[in-house]
C-alpha cells in the first residue's frame, strides 16, 4: 500500500511540474576574442591572437524559473592569427544544453545559467599555411560552452538576454596530426521565445 501511495505522489508531482513547463525558442548571437590558444601541428604553434563568432538556435523544455533541457545547433566561425596568416575554421554542430533561471530582485532581472556540449560535425579548415602545412582540411571535435546572462521580459513570451562565459574549442584533424585548443570569452545576446 505505501508503494502504490508514492507512486501516486510520484505522479501527481510530476504532473504538477510538466503543466507549468513551457518550451523554449531561443536564437543567440555571440562574438568574443580567445583568452588561451593551443595548436599543434608537428610542434606548438604560437597564437597571437583568436576570435570566434556566430549564432546558435536552442529548443528547450522546462519551468519558466527553474530547469530546462533541450537541443541546441550552433554556426560557428574561428579564426587564430599566427606570423604566418590566419588559421579559418566554419563549423557546424549540435548538441545538448541546458539552463537555469531564477529571479534577481535587486536590478529586476532574471539571471541565467546555461551551458552545453556540442558535437562538430562539419568544419572545414582553410589556410593550413598559417600552421605550417599545405592544403585545406577538415576538423572533429567538440565544444563545450557555459553562459551567465541577464534577462529582461519584453512581453509574457518575449524576453531579451545579454551576458558572457567561456567557449571551449577542441578540435582535432586527425587526417594532418593536428590539435586545436582555444578558449573564448565571447559577449551572447539572446533572444527567448516561450511557446
Amino acid at each position: 500500500m505505501k508503494r502504490i501511495s508514492f507512486l501516486v505522489t510520484l505522479l501527481a508531482l510530476s504532473c504538477q511540474i510538466f503543466a507549468s513547463a513551457y518550451g523554449y525558442f531561443m536564437p543567440t548571437v555571440f562574438f568574443g576574442a580567445t583568452a588561451y590558444n593551443r595548436v599543434v601541428a608537428g610542434g606548438k604553434k604560437e597564437i597571437k591572437l583568436g576570435t570566434a563568432y556566430g549564432a546558435l538556435v536552442a529548443f528547450e523544455y522546462g519551468l519558466e524559473k527553474g530547469l530546462k533541457m533541450g537541443a541546441i545547433v550552433s554556426f560557428d566561425n574561428l579564426a587564430l592569427q599566427t606570423d604566418l596568416g590566419s588559421l579559418y575554421s566554419t563549423m557546424l554542430s549540435a548538441g545538448i544544453s541546458t539552463s537555469f533561471a531564477f529571479d534577481f530582485p535587486q536590478i529586476e532581472s532574471v539571471v541565467r545559467v546555461s551551458g552545453g556540449l556540442l558535437f562538430v560535425f562539419l568544419a572545414p579548415a582553410t589556410n593550413l599555411g598559417a600552421i605550417g602545412l599545405a592544403g585545406d582540411g577538415y576538423f572533429d571535435g567538440r565544444i563545450y560552452f557555459g553562459f551567465v546572462e541577464f534577462a529582461k521580459q519584453l512581453t509574457d513570451q518575449l524576453s531579451i538576454s545579454l551576458g558572457s562565459g567561456v567557449r571551449f574549442y577542441d578540435l582535432y584533424m586527425t587526417s594532418k596530426d593536428v590539435v586545436a585548443q582555444s578558449v573564448i570569452v565571447p559577449i551572447n545576446l539572446k533572444f527567448s521565445y516561450r511557446f
